[in-house]
């Protein structure tokens, strides 16, 4: 990925990411009233920023709108005559709503294609990440020492579930949001304000506070390892599979 970051005044590239996360918060809190005085804050701003400081500003005001979608939406799904895990699974396909928005945002400053974002360039792998990816990939053993049995229907829903849900938030936080951040401010600043962006979502997962820290931590990794690599592929696949181990174990609840 090309992350460029031209070094300007330093309050902006502070206090955008923080109204940026002010956004994500209140939104998934379901708090519309501060969301939305927020965002008019952002509109009226936007007359004092460039273009540089603009385009995070932008992509909260259209997170805002899409996420608003994608509640609305699952309120319809909820109403339909569909069996539980279908229902689970439609949640997790409508985060195209909180995609298409700011991707429509990042097309009218970035002028890229968005399959860029994963396949620019070769990935980069030093001895250390290789390391925590091991042993990440070696958590298998604590599926066996649960002793929970794996039947096809949660096999089959489970991948299915943790693909729509790795795949959608991956292009979300670190394919759009996480660049349009680096732009914006510097990548330590952008890395952070990415992984606490993506802890908050998680509520909408089921999790509760403190997994949604240990998740803005992990969200941060993800965040660093994307960018050190240069692709989104290694976030996406140790994403997927943490989240397949969740669904394994019962912590995530696909309704089975």
């Amino acid at each position: 990925m090309n992350y460029s970051y031209t070094k300007e005044k330093a309050w902006p590239q502070y206090l955008i990411p923080c109204l940026f996360m002010a956004i994500v918060f209140f939104i998934h809190q379901q708090n519309l009233q501060i969301s939305f005085y927020l965002a008019g804050l952002l509109m009226l701003t936007l007359v004092f920023f460039n273009e540089r400081n603009r385009i995070v500003l932008w992509m909260s005001i259209a997170y805002l709108f899409g996420h608003l979608l994608y509640l609305y939406a699952n309120k319809f799904v909820d109403v339909t005559d569909v069996s539980l895990p279908s229902k689970i699974l439609l949640n997790r396909l409508l985060l195209i709503c909180n995609l298409i928005p700011i991707s429509i945002i990042y097309y009218s400053f970035i002028k890229e294609k968005l399959v860029k974002l994963m396949y620019d360039r070769p990935i980069r792998l030093n001895k250390r990440v290789m390391l925590v990816l091991v042993l990440l990939f070696s958590l298998p053993v604590l599926v066996i020492l649960l002793n929970k049995p794996i039947t096809l229907p949660l096999l089959t829903y489970g991948l299915l579930f943790c693909f729509l849900h790795a795949a959608l938030q991956e292009l979300i936080w670190r394919g759009i949001l996480l660049r349009a951040l680096t732009i914006q401010s510097t990548q330590t600043t952008a890395i952070l304000t990415s992984g606490i962006g993506f802890g908050i979502t998680q509520s909408t997962v089921g999790f509760q506070l403190y997994s949604s820290i240990l998740f803005c931590f992990l969200g941060s990794f993800f965040a660093w390892l994307t960018i050190k690599t240069g692709s989104l592929v290694p976030s996406f696949l140790l994403f997927y599979y943490l989240s397949f181990l969740l669904v394994l174990s019962g912590v995530i609840f696909i309704g089975f």
